[in-house]
């Protein structure tokens, strides 16, 4: 994997991408929006970033991403049930402060999910192993301060992308 750093310069920034799938190289028929965030809760920034995908890796990264969110889902369900029904029959009128510390713990109980099933599913199958810690196959861009932070599974296009940018 291999970073590249694209500075923001008085709130906008110009990253091109190469006219090539970001995880093959083969010709982009697709392009998927990437947005990358930074900043607290009362004042997030956003930036989006359009990437150029062959339609067979535009359809993984679609396919990879829903598989992650669904699983998110289900495990938060599960948990959701699993921890009200074994409450509900211990304690007959629960107090709301234990339903909030139980939501908190199912939420927590599904981010784990989620990342273990992405785990194993690692293992089996590289595209998913390819998810470069977002929703996306083969980038991940980043807002860090001043700069995008983008990560590249494919050197090449990595180094492709930075000549571009003027930056390496």
């Amino acid at each position: 994997m291999k970073e590249v750093n694209v500075p923001i310069v008085e709130g906008k920034y110009s990253a091109r991408f190469p006219n090539k799938c970001v995880y093959c190289g083969e010709p982009p028929t697709k392009t998927l929006r990437e947005t990358a965030s930074a900043g607290s809760r009362r004042r997030r920034r956003f930036v989006t970033v359009d990437v150029p995908y062959c339609d067979e890796h535009a359809r993984t990264t679609r396919r990879n991403a829903t598989i992650l969110n669904a699983a998110f889902v289900l495990a938060l369900l599960f948990s959701c049930c699993l921890l009200f029904s074994i409450t509900s029959t211990f304690v007959d009128d629960p107090a709301v402060e234990l339903w909030i510390v139980l939501g908190l713990v199912a939420l927590g109980l599904a981010v784990v999910g989620r990342w273990l099933l992405r785990r194993v599913a690692s293992g089996m199958n590289q595209s998913m192993a390819d998810m470069v810690g977002g929703d996306r196959l083969g980038v991940r861009a980043q807002l860090m301060g001043n700069e995008i932070l983008f990560t590249f599974v494919n050197d090449e296009i990595a180094d492709e992308f930075a000549r571009l940018n003027g930056l390496g």
